[in-house]
């Protein structure tokens, strides 16, 4: 009988070459009423199962069903099993909830029979379908479920991969940590087990753990075991665990090793580096790795300013991204392509190939949205099938009772019926006595039913006590939220009124722009200025919360501002701060003690002397960008603090980011004057001063946060730019970004030119 489910195991596969045509299924129906074999039974109903599962459900059920009751004769290992394997079938089939619920069965029969080894299988395929649904979480739950299992065996295999597949996952979560700790176990595993791993696999988890390492920006580490993963992998090897080339695993090894080396601006070593990998790659036609190494090497080039090499390079990432169809790495070189031919005045093909990159960079968001909606598409579907399967639950289930009833009123009816023939041949000699018991019956029902009316009206007033009771609570609770809403509209009112008035930057300045989004009606952020005797005090504040606690600490600070500066006359950026901090931890009451209320704000704060074009600068954990086209000249503060941000493309401004102190404006452990930086401002410099709102929201394709490094980006890309039209820019990338997602906390960034 076993060798019924061996033979469904050997030949399921084998199914999905199976055409459907009547004739076939006609064939195979004639065969199963002839045939004695139970193992021929089974086989051939899951042949028909599978036919007729995409047109005809009830057949298909049909058919299933007997391959069950087949089963119901083996051992429960082998029911199992089967269940499995049908759990792999209907995941294969994209029937996700179908298969869900066969590994649920066989996961119940290997719990039961406490066999450890289908247990982690069952959990491990559950993992595999959460995360086909992109539900992340409820994957590594079933995943850390088998991985316990597997620890508890010393299962090295099961082990090894799985920590891999996790570690995937956290990748796509961006928990880089997580990453690097779980690499860390496959790279011990692996290095601690020589018997049971060759160098090539040595190679690849040390090149899994460098990657881990440069996705968490630990370049040194990263080095340092991707120069391991060369050393096993340039050994001789027979045979290995992965089915990936050696070549491909070596050029990729040198891509990364390049990239590191470019971000050190060692551009010849990267350049060299990058063409190891071509070569290598080339020898397995790994296509799109190879475009990536042309475009490194053409970055490299264009470091250098040697714009003909890097055209020369980029046009072959371009031509082989093109024969792919890559459409993200088109995108991407395009853009680039369009820079160096601009940097090298062949205005033709920089327009050609800035058309190009808008046809790409729409052709990737139509993509992703694609993308996305087949994600939900397949999630929707998996929703329908379990709402399908608790449907086809119920109405079996009513089926079931509506059999019930009408076997039961059948059998009322027979005994009524009898029940009347008795009656009739006994009504002469027990009339008097069956009347006196039908009066008394009537009596009794007539009393039970006055007794369920009297018991119901009692109810009916119940329960219109209980309404009239709602509707007076519903209408305390509408006065109630009309204050509230009417308390907080005046709240915004008075917020937007204690706001500065725009005419004296526009009296001081040559451009400037506020973009200023509240996450509910008031908000947590505000902004701030001032004119006393030729210097212009600017801020950007980020308070403690949002709405209306975050909007009281910004009407808190906006007054203490008021009173420090334009009352005590006082324009040096270091004491301003210094003097905001000792307000506000009188106003809270601030002592330091443990379990107190954090409350405070973050500032960034400037002063320009109009006389002399100098800037006074101080940050509470806020900082100052500032672009200009040339060097910074720091004339006192230090230098260390400010850092240059160089991206890969070509860009005709430089970022400088002026670092803040690392302490807010409130009590604190650290509590040491605020640093104040003096730098000499030229004609057309742009000053940048921001909360974090705009950085951390959450959206894109992955719902992930927008971060500092594309909003640096950002700002350089328009810096050529008038101010307002900066500032509708980033209103629009912001808005683009959120989409339909809540934005989580609120915005300002403040944009001057000098």
């Amino acid at each position: 009988m076993k060798k019924l489910f061996i033979l469904i195991f050997l030949f399921g596969l084998l199914l999905n070459l199976y055409p459907q045509n009547r004739e076939k299924i006609d064939s195979i129906e004639k065969r199963l009423d002839t045939v004695k074999n139970d193992s021929v039974k089974g086989y051939l109903n899951f042949i028909l199962w599978k036919e007729f599962y995409s047109f005809n459900s009830d057949s298909a059920n049909y058919y299933i069903n007997k391959i069950i009751e087949l089963s119901k004769k083996q051992d429960e290992i082998h029911k199992g099993k089967i269940y499995q394997f049908m759990g792999d079938e209907f995941f294969r089939m994209g029937l996700r909830f179908k298969s869900l619920k066969y590994y649920q069965k066989s996961l119940n029969i290997y719990i039961e029979i406490q066999d450890s080894n289908g247990i982690a299988r069952c959990y491990s395929n559950i993992g595999q379908l959460y995360y086909s649904l992109s539900r992340y979480p409820e994957s590594i739950s079933n995943y850390m479920k088998a991985l316990q299992i597997y620890k508890t065996q010393n299962d090295i295999k099961g082990l090894l991969f799985l920590k891999k597949y996790i570690s995937d996952i956290y990748i796509i979560t961006e928990e880089f940590n997580k990453v690097i700790q779980l690499r860390r176990e496959v790279y011990d595993l692996v290095i601690n087990n020589q018997n049971y791993f060759n160098d090539f696999d040595r190679a690849m988890v040390s090149f899994f753990l460098g990657e881990a390492y440069l996705l968490n920006n630990n370049d040194s580490l990263a080095l340092k075991y991707f120069n391991e993963s060369l050393i096993y992998g340039n050994k001789p090897i027979s045979k290995h665990l992965s089915n990936y080339p050696k070549q491909a695993l070596l050029g990729n090894v040198y891509r990364n090793m390049a990239d590191i080396e470019k971000k050190k601006n060692n551009y010849s070593k990267a350049i060299k580096l990058y063409k190891t990998s071509v070569k290598l790659l080339s020898e397995v036609n790994y296509t799109s790795d190879i475009a990536s190494s042309y475009i490194g090497i053409g970055n490299s080039y264009s470091s250098l300013n040697n714009f003909k090499q890097a055209i020369i390079f980029y046009n072959k990432g371009y031509n082989i991204a093109k024969k792919t169809n890559d459409i993200e790495q088109l995108r991407n070189v395009t853009e680039l392509l369009n820079l160096v031919y601009e940097k090298s005045n062949n205005i033709n093909k920089a327009y050609e190939f800035y058309k190009l990159y808008h046809i790409y960079d729409d052709s990737l968001k139509q993509l992703n949205s694609i993308n996305e909606i087949q994600k939900t598409i397949l999630q929707f579907n998996f929703d329908m099938e379990k709402k399908q399967s608790e449907l086809e639950y119920q109405n079996k289930y009513l089926r079931q009772h509506n059999e019930i009833v009408k076997q039961k009123l059948i059998k009322n009816s027979a005994i009524v019926i009898i029940f009347i023939i008795i009656l009739g041949l006994f009504f002469a000699i027990k009339g008097f006595i069956n009347k006196k018991r039908a009066n008394i019956l009537i009596t009794t029902q007539k009393n039970e039913i006055e007794e369920k009316n009297s018991k119901l009206n009692k109810l009916v007033e119940e329960i219109s006590t209980q309404r009239d009771d709602i509707f007076k609570q519903k209408e305390i609770i509408e006065e109630i939220h009309h204050e509230i809403s009417q308390s907080i509209d005046y709240a915004t009112r008075l917020q937007g009124a204690i706001l500065p008035e725009s005419e004296i930057l526009e009296k001081y300045l040559s451009e400037h722009f506020v973009l200023f989004k509240p996450k509910n009606k008031v908000s947590g952020d505000f902004y701030w200025w001032a004119h006393i005797e030729n210097h212009t005090i600017i801020t950007a504040a980020d308070c403690t919360g949002h709405g209306v606690p975050g909007a009281f600490m910004s009407m808190l600070g906006t007054s203490f501002l008021r009173e420090i500066v334009q009352k005590e006359y006082i324009t040096h950026t270091g004491v301003i701060l210094r003097k905001l901090r000792k307000e506000i931890i009188k106003a809270l009451k601030q002592k330091g003690e443990q379990g107190e209320q954090k409350d405070g704000m973050d500032m960034a704060i400037v002063s320009i002397d109009h006389k002399t074009n100098i800037v006074q600068f101080s940050g509470a954990n806020n900082p100052l960008y500032i672009v200009k086209n040339g060097e910074l000249k720091v004339e006192s503060g230090g230098g260390d603090a400010i850092k240059l941000y160089k991206p890969d493309e070509l860009f005709n401004f430089k970022l400088y980011e002026i670092k803040p102190d690392k302490m807010p404006i409130a009590i604190y452990e650290k509590m040491d004057d605020f640093t104040t930086y003096e730098i000499q401002l030229e004609k057309g410099d742009l000053l940048y001063m921001f909360s974090d709102g705009f950085a951390d929201q959450f959206g894109g394709i992955k719902g992930k946060k927008f971060k500092y490094k594309p909003f640096k980006h950002l700002l350089l890309k328009n810096a050529n730019k008038p101010m307002e039209e900066q500032k509708k820019l980033l209103n629009t990338t912001f808005e683009d970004w959120k989409g339909n997602l809540e934005q989580i906390d609120d915005v300002v960034v403040i944009g001057i030119k000098i």
